[in-house]
């Protein structure tokens, strides 16, 4: 019936929505860390902070360049393979940050910002389309949820880094990407499933 139809409709857009927003958290929480414990890991290395802060300012930089990047790769390739992609090419600049040395640190901070950055606005625009007439209120929610899990997120990563070291709390970063890629194919997945079920009627 269409009641039916209407509500397994709006159940997956609510499933979509919730792995949206866990892939916005994770990414999140992975751009926060660096941003919170890299200067202090630099400054313990010996690094003056001006030099720090250029590393910082050049993974900033490349994050706002990803964000637009990515904005354009979702229109001509698909949000989600977009998303999917730059998270999984973020994977191996995150893991290296911490222990490039000399000025590979710069490239390297710029192509973890950029790749790191990219789902950004692909994201808030998923979310945007995923709940129809309230794309206020779907970013919002979005936008809360980064800042939020990321600052928890961020708590967690110093309780490790009293452990294990900041050092592979950074490279750690990988991890956390890794498993936003692993939550970005179940959407890449359940986004595909929800299509065939509107084409077909099941």
């Amino acid at each position: 019936s269409r009641a039916e139809s209407d509500a397994i409709e709006s159940q997956t857009q609510w499933i979509l929505f919730s792995l949206v927003l866990l892939v916005a958290g994770l990414k999140s929480w992975g751009q926060l860390a660096i941003t919170t414990f890299a200067p202090k890991y630099f400054h313990d290395l010996g690094l003056a902070p001006t030099i720090y802060g250029a590393i910082l300012a050049v993974f900033m930089g490349g994050s706002a360049i990803g964000g637009v990047v990515g904005g354009m790769a979702a229109d001509r390739w698909g949000q989600r393979r977009t998303i999917t992609l730059a998270l999984a090419l973020s994977i191996a600049p995150l893991y290296f940050f911490p222990i490039a040395r000399g000025l590979w640190v710069y490239p390297v901070a710029l192509i973890a910002g950029f790749f790191n950055g990219a789902p950004h606005s692909v994201l808030v625009t998923m979310a945007q389309k995923l709940i129809p007439g309230k794309a206020a209120t779907a970013s919002g929610i979005i936008l809360g949820f980064m800042f939020t899990s990321g600052a928890v997120g961020v708590y967690f990563s110093g309780l490790a880094a009293d452990h294990i070291g900041l050092m592979r709390v950074l490279q750690g970063n990988a991890l956390i990407a890794l498993t936003a890629v692993a939550v970005s194919l179940t959407l890449l997945w359940r986004g595909r499933e929800a299509r065939a079920v509107v084409v077909t009627g099941d």
